[in-house]
């Protein structure tokens, strides 16, 4: 099972530009963050493999590590949007039309797949039950949970940044609804519905990080590069620092108790304090580490048209290949076969969903120019 590390790292740094003088300014741009994205698709595959294959020393790393990987998604998103929202002349009009389908066509043609093969499985369902999982109300696939978010703080950035023409007041208001929908899902706790579990809320502040990022970003490079010397040792080490402290907190104490320890705090609002530093830091080493490194090669710009895919559709192939119909019993063999497969349908689901979404979405031409004219390349989705 080693030879997964060194399977990762040559996709990872084959091709890979390090500079040790210059410095890769488009390290934010969207090929680049797609790559980044595309790459932490798989290694949230292999995490939640890990949750499964529970025996293997070399997989049981990464069963702490998922959460870092999806706060990266976070950030590129809530990145992306402030990024289009101040170059793309007009990116408001008609905003929901544009960016509600492309999240919500593979939220939905995945659920259709995962209901379908349920069903086969287990084939008298209620009604009801059927009518929950086909609305997304109460989610076939729990991955999914990642779509739901999205759509609730896209539909927030839209009304706020529509409605509240002062910037500042807007950025402040966006916190304000993030930290309600935290609050909100810390009351709810662990159940079946949108919103109850610690994977609702735990990264999602990366979202507003990434807007606060982009708002100002020409200034904070400056200051990163003047200082990038003792900002990057820094920044990992606090980093490696910081997320020790997360795993011992997660193991002392759990986001599904629901009692105070003797301070008063829930234990599941103690996790989150440790928990979120720690991604916070590892979402800006990475991209500090970016700015030297620019990753690039013909599997990584595969898997960052497919991210999106790919994160839907695998957890199918790690219940199916652990199921009473097909059930591999080898770990290597099981690994190799549920990324293999998921690659393969993520493929498959890109091209469909790339289809639908085309009918779908509104006719006409798109913001994709600054008010000048100036070609943009700031993007706010996985795709």
């Amino acid at each position: 099972m080693i030879s997964i590390y060194v399977i990762l790292a040559v996709i990872l740094l084959f091709g890979a530009k390090v500079r040790i003088r210059g410095w890769d300014d488009g390290f934010l741009s969207l090929s680049n963050t797609k790559i980044i994205q595309g790459f932490c698709a798989v290694l949230i595959i292999i995490h939640h493999i890990s949750q499964i294959i529970t025996d293997s020393q070399a997989l049981s790393p990464f069963a702490d590590y998922g959460v870092l990987f999806v706060g990266i998604f976070f950030f590129c998103s809530g990145y992306g949007l402030i990024k289009s929202y101040k170059t793309k002349y007009s990116y408001l009009k008609g905003f929901v039309g544009r960016r509600l389908p492309s999240v919500l066509v593979p939220f939905y043609v995945t659920t259709l797949i995962y209901m379908a093969v349920f069903l086969a499985l287990n084939p008298k369902p209620s009604l009801l039950q059927v009518f929950l999982n086909l609305t997304g109300i109460q989610l076939i696939n729990p991955q999914a949970w990642f779509i739901v978010t999205m759509v609730i703080f896209y539909l927030a950035f839209y009304f706020i940044f529509n409605y509240l023409k002062n910037e500042k007041i807007a950025f402040v208001s966006m916190a304000i609804f993030i930290i309600f929908y935290t609050i909100l899902s810390l009351i709810l706790r662990h159940g079946p519905w949108w919103l109850q579990g610690e994977w609702w809320y735990n990264t999602c502040f990366l979202f507003y990080v990434g807007m606060i990022i982009a708002r100002i970003e020409k200034g904070l490079i400056v200051k990163v590069k003047k200082y990038y010397v003792l900002l990057l040792p820094s920044v990992i080490a606090a980093l490696i620092v910081m997320f020790k402290v997360s795993v011992y907190t997660l193991d002392k104490f759990s986001y599904y108790a629901q009692t105070a320890i003797a301070s008063g705090y829930p234990e599941s609002l103690i996790c989150f304090s440790t928990q979120l530093p720690a991604v916070i830091l590892f979402v800006s080493s990475i991209f500090i580490l970016s700015m030297k490194i620019t990753f690039s090669n013909m599997i990584l710009r595969f898997l960052s048209k497919i991210s999106l895919e790919l994160y839907l559709i695998h957890y199918l192939f790690l219940l199916l290949y652990k199921s009473e119909i097909i059930n591999i019993s080898n770990n290597l063999l099981y690994v190799t076969m549920v990324v293999i497969s998921s690659v393969a349908a993520a493929f498959l689901l890109h091209i469909i969903n790339r289809t639908l979404i085309g009918l779908i979405t509104p006719k006409g031409k798109l913001p994709g120019k600054t008010a000048k004219g100036g070609e943009i390349s700031g993007k706010d989705t996985f795709n």
